[in-house]
């Protein structure tokens, strides 16, 4: 089992063992600023577009690995950070 967090918008990708960990990666990306890395966006309209970030976990034991489950955690942009889960709160 493996943990990636997503970047829906950019496709960007990173892999944690945990949950835990990857919850507690976006929670430090959350305390940083939409225009700063590694919030800001990739393209050359970053100015307004926005980061859309889930956690999806991952069965590796298969090959392709298999979707379990997807949770949107938050999207932060130039309108601020906007959350979509109650597991902070």
């Amino acid at each position: 089992m493996k943990f990636v967090i997503e970047d829906r918008a950019h496709g960007n990708c990173k892999s944690y063992p945990t949950f835990d960990e990857a919850l507690a990666e976006l929670l430090s990306r959350s305390k940083i600023n939409w225009d700063e890395e590694p919030n800001k966006c990739p393209c050359k309209s970053w100015r307004t577009c926005e980061r859309r970030y889930h956690i999806l976990e991952m069965d590796d034991s298969v090959k392709p690995p298999r979707l379990i489950s997807d949770m949107k955690i938050f999207t932060i942009s130039f309108r601020g950070i906007q959350w979509h889960t109650t597991i902070i709160n």
